[in-house]
């Protein structure tokens, strides 16, 4: 069997398994757009409401951002899970190697991450067209719509590496991860040293790190 069969074959198992947790995961990112609008009150025509379209930004920005990053981490543990829950018995019955498995599971969990982005531009579109500019204001959703679809590769990257890199040890990866910088927080205000939180956030968003996407500005719209 060569490579797309095998492929498919693990998509069309993945979809079955997580069809409910997929519809969700697409209809929240089509609601993000919408749901940071009227948040902002965006669609007030009162004096203003310029402003309002601009604070839009901030809200579909933490929006969109945490909904991606929940559902790449989702998509690799879940699929992760289903293996582990057989003992990794399917997985070890396919005649291909250990690493070529990773690569196909990888490439249907970014296949499927392709309906929430679905959702997520259908949601954009929604706003873009439903919204009366005022003067000099401008609405760039194609722009949007591939950094959320940039980001979203990213973070199932990191996610993918570091579940199928440690196996079931990357939960324990993981939360030591964040308790090593929630401490390196706490540890900055006792010591009153401002200088480095700065620090370590220049380092995470450099231009050479893949973390840069999130820096970025996530503007649906502006001048």
């Amino acid at each position: 069997m060569t490579a797309f069969p095998r492929y498919r074959a693990l998509l069309r198992q993945q979809l079955i398994l997580q069809r409910v947790d997929i519809a969700l995961l697409t209809i929240l990112a089509a609601l993000a757009a919408p749901a940071a609008l009227i948040t902002a009150r965006a669609f007030d025509t009162s004096l203003g409401s310029a402003e309002r379209l601009l604070a839009t930004n901030a809200m579909l920005a933490a929006f969109s951002t945490l909904h991606l990053v929940a559902s790449a981490i989702f998509l690799v543990v879940r699929a992760y899970s289903a293996d582990a829950a057989v003992r990794h018995t399917y997985a070890a019955s396919l005649p291909i190697e250990r690493g070529r498995y990773a690569l196909l599971r990888a490439a249907t969990g970014l296949t499927l991450g392709l309906l929430p982005l679905a959702g997520f531009a259908i949601g954009v579109a929604v706003v873009t067209a439903g919204v009366a500019l005022p003067p000099a204001l401008y609405a760039y959703p194609v722009a949007l719509v591939c950094r959320y679809a940039l980001a979203f590769v990213v973070t199932f990257a990191l996610a993918f590496a570091l579940q199928y890199g440690a196996g079931r040890r990357a939960s324990r990866i993981a939360v030591t991860m964040i308790l090593v910088l929630t401490l390196t927080v706490v540890f900055a205000e006792i010591a009153e040293q401002p200088n480095i939180l700065p620090s370590i956030g220049r380092v995470l968003v450099s231009p050479w790190s893949p973390l840069s996407v999130f820096a970025a500005e996530w503007k649906l719209f502006d001048v």
